[in-house]
């Protein structure tokens, strides 16, 4: 019973510690649920740092693929970057962020997991532990090839909504016919692709690391290896960001040359690129196509 005012002191000190215990147990509810929204405050940020930086990246790419295929069609050969950039994020927002969320959701899954996975030691039962950590191993594995997987569909995905403006579900069907029909050439492009990644990525800033050693040496600097890790990791950072315009750009151009072959006969490219048809369709006979054929190419 709650005292009065003119309770005494002793029936005071009753109801306090007949009470203390469910205050107690009130303030370890409000940590409780402060710490819940803590973690899940956390997680909402981190899942939105992934996606925001998916989402920049494949703007990147596909605003990269639009002036390719510009380039390629004859589409529009003024300001091309400008052009792909503006049509990129007035009609295909929505398709960048679709495919952006699926790839960010899958690293976020997979980041959680390996998260649990470090918490798998402190089960106090040692054969349940490692069962659990291996199970938990064998899922991010799993979900590790599922990102790959999903990586290589949907940048291609980008390139043929940049190129023929569809969405993403029609895109991704689209390059599965294009996996399905050209398997011998898209091989030889993923190895060109990973010989030219590891020349760009680690040739370059090893000879940049290296000329930036010899060069200090003769101008008789006499601690060298700060000066030469900066300028190694600046290689590496930069190397890569060209590596990727580089990757985007063959892999837009196999896309539209493909693409040309199986609907066109060849025609864009025995007209505006003879070199690339000799090498990718030399046994496609095509006629060139007039200036109002080419305008019905591109509509198409």
């Amino acid at each position: 019973m709650r005292p009065v005012e003119s309770s005494s002191y002793e029936e005071y000190m009753q109801y306090y510690n007949a009470t203390a215990g469910e205050g107690a147990a009130y303030f370890q509810s409000l940590d409780a649920t402060a710490g819940q929204v803590k973690a899940v405050t956390v997680l909402y940020f981190f899942f939105g740092f992934l996606w925001t930086s998916q989402v920049l990246l494949a703007l990147n790419g596909m605003i990269i693929a639009g002036a390719v295929c510009s380039w390629y069609w004859r589409v529009s050969i003024n300001l091309p970057i400008t052009k792909a950039a503006t049509r990129t994020l007035l009609s295909h927002i929505g398709t960048v962020c679709f495919g952006s969320f699926i790839i960010a959701l899958v690293k976020f899954v997979r980041y959680v997991l390996m998260a649990i996975q470090t918490q798998a030691d402190k089960v106090k039962d040692k054969k349940v532990g490692m069962i659990l950590k291996l199970a938990l191993c064998c899922v991010s594995c799993c979900l590790y090839c599922l990102e790959k997987t999903l990586k290589y569909i949907t940048n291609f995905a980008y390139i043929y909504t940049a190129m023929q403006g569809s969405g993403f579900c029609g895109s991704c069907k689209d390059v599965f016919k294009l996996l399905l029909g050209h398997m011998g050439q898209m091989a030889i492009n993923a190895f060109v692709q990973r010989l030219l990644h590891a020349i760009q990525s680690w040739g370059i800033p090893f000879l940049s690391g290296w000329v930036a050693y010899e060069v200090l040496g003769i101008l008789g600097v006499g601690t060298r290896m700060y000066a030469v890790a900066l300028i190694f990791l600046m290689s590496v950072f930069f190397s890569r960001m060209f590596a990727s315009v580089f990757e985007t750009t063959i892999d837009c151009i196999f896309v539209c040359a493909f693409r040309d072959e199986d609907d066109y006969d060849a025609r864009v490219m025995a007209q505006h690129h003879p070199s690339l048809k000799s090498a990718l369709a030399p046994n496609v006979k095509s006629q060139y196509s007039t200036s109002t054929d080419q305008k019905s190419l591109v509509k198409e």
